[in-house]
């Protein structure tokens, strides 16, 4: 018997919050499976200096070498494009020597609406 996926709920005996209209709300939610998806982060790695990356992963996840070997692969990344970078450094025995994904801080955030510097 092979088990299946399904949603995430809550085990714990806390009661169930309640709105201020007197409605129920659950403390756990189900995510739709596109949640978050189209989130900006950015996966930093430490590997060999010179890499190229073309065609590893979509249109849109910029990859750039800040300095020798510093990697930072910035864009509204998958779980899909996160197995095709570490099937891509299996591929070529490849082990990166750090590895750390981001999400976008508010100052980013902030800065790509206002489109001015924090000075």
């Amino acid at each position: 018997m092979t088990p299946s996926a399904s949603p995430i709920t809550s085990t714990s005996s806390t009661p169930a919050a309640t709105s201020p209209r007197g409605q129920s709300r659950s403390s756990c939610s189900t995510l739709p499976p596109d949640a978050g998806e189209q989130h900006i982060r950015t996966l930093l790695f430490e590997a060999d200096p010179g890499l190229d990356f073309t065609g590893v992963l979509p249109d849109g996840v910029d990859v750039t070498e800040a300095r020798a070997g510093s990697y930072a692969a910035t864009g509204a990344l998958t779980p899909a494009d996160l197995a095709a970078i570490t099937a891509w450094w299996a591929a070529r025995g490849i082990m990166p020597r750090s590895l750390s994904l981001e999400a976008r801080s508010l100052e980013d955030v902030f800065l790509d609406i206002s489109g001015r510097e924090i000075r």
